[in-house]
């Protein structure tokens, strides 16, 4: 009898050994650091409250659109936790990408991401941005997201932006050849923005052409540069620009 409950007594002190022991690896193992900078906490933070994004199409591909067209596209996120989702920032390749989301997609909800694109400048290539949305899900906490499309070309300009290089005394003038190529276009307006003291613009319907040129009016030496707008009359854009780069001496 004496030898059992000895037995009994040093089999209690090894489960109470191998609790401490387990306790302590625990421990150790929820402040390690890992490589990616987590720890065991996060690795193991996976919960039943814990938010969960999902995107079932991260790259989207729009039909194509001529140069000057905005173009919208939706990208679904649901999340399939059983926390709210919090969108804390949506990051972007340019200025001409932005997006607009909700702050907030409730458990078992879905919610879309809309991104903006202005594809003014991309006539003639396949444009491709770049998205990246940052989220409290702690497993997948950078969403990427893919928008791209060829853009076509509006107008063929020739050359395809205007250089005015001279003196100051000297005439200095450049001439573009403008050839619609998405229909028929009249140009109601000229808009100069911020080169209304630098130059000067005429143009002319040559066929189905246009013909335009423009002056230099800048009588310091210096440089200069900016896009005048050209307002038309398609049925698709409305404008586009020609960008101008002023060296006088």
């Amino acid at each position: 009898m004496v030898t059992f409950f000895v037995y009994l007594k040093r089999c209690v002190v090894f489960l109470f050994i191998n609790c401490i022991v387990l306790a302590q690896a625990n421990i150790l193992l929820a402040q390690t650091n890992w490589d990616d900078g987590s720890s065991m906490d996060d690795i193991i933070g996976f919960t039943p409250t814990t938010p969960i994004a999902v995107v079932d199409h991260p790259k989207q591909v729009f039909q194509p659109v001529i140069e000057g067209q905005i173009v919208y596209q939706g990208f679904d996120i649901q999340n399939t936790g059983s926390f709210p989702l919090i969108i804390q920032k949506i990051q972007t390749d340019c200025s001409c990408t932005t997006a607009d989301y909700p702050k907030e997609i409730a458990p078992d909800d879905t919610g879309t991401i809309m991104i903006k694109l202005d594809t003014e400048g991309y006539g003639g290539q396949t444009v491709t941005q770049e998205i990246l949305i940052s989220t409290n899900d702690p497993i997948n906490k950078e969403v990427h997201l893919t928008l791209t499309g060829k853009v076509d070309l509006f107008v063929l300009m020739n050359p395809k932006k205007i250089n005015l290089t001279g003196s100051v005394a000297s005439h200095v003038e450049e001439t573009v050849m403008i050839q619609p190529l998405k229909g028929d276009f009249t140009i109601k307006s000229i808009s100069l923005n911020r080169l209304k003291d630098k130059i000067s613009v005429t143009y002319q319907k040559s066929a189905a052409n246009y013909i335009l040129k423009a002056t230099n009016i800048y009588k310091k030496s210096g440089r200069y540069w900016g896009r005048m707008t050209i307002i038309v009359d398609h049925p698709l854009i409305q404008s586009f620009s020609i960008t101008v780069q002023g060296n006088i001496q």
